[in-house]
């Protein structure tokens, strides 16, 4: 989960978070991005609002979307730029052959949560589950 609310009932924990990263199709140098086809990947408010933050150039483009598979539909089809999350990246490689990281390009942080009801937060089958999303969470991503 992205963005928990706190409820009474409920314990949050953060995970760790997800790295998304800018992908293009024709340049890995970050001012050579064209803002005429960068495309905005709104996947959440917080990264919306972290993305316009560090990258004010681009915070208002032609383009808004808020999936990453049509992100990578899009620039397969027309080409650009945009944000990915990491562990996506090689998929939308082979989609889009020419598609690279922008190397100079920040890296945006979505934290991820997770939320259990505290009548359940002790039962085996939960903090199993919740131990292999932290494992996963803190895992390094292999596709670097």
């Amino acid at each position: 989960m992205f963005a928990p609310q706190l409820l009474p009932d409920l314990e949050v924990m953060e995970l760790g978070a997800a790295e998304f990263v800018m992908v293009s199709t024709e340049t890995v140098h970050l001012d050579r991005v064209d803002s005429a086809t960068y495309v905005k990947a709104a996947y959440t408010t917080y990264l919306a609002r972290l993305h316009d933050q560090l990258l004010p150039d681009l915070a208002n483009p032609q383009l808004v979307i808020g999936s990453e598979d049509l992100g990578v539909e899009h620039l397969a089809c027309h080409g650009g730029a945009l944000y990915l999350p990491r562990f996506a990246v090689a998929l939308a490689q082979t989609r889009v052959g020419r598609l690279a990281i922008v190397e100079d390009a920040p890296v945006l942080l979505q934290p991820i949560f997770s939320v259990t009801h505290i009548r359940e937060r002790h039962d085996p089958l939960v903090v199993t589950a919740l131990r292999l999303l932290r494992e996963v969470a803190r895992a390094p991503d292999q596709s670097r």
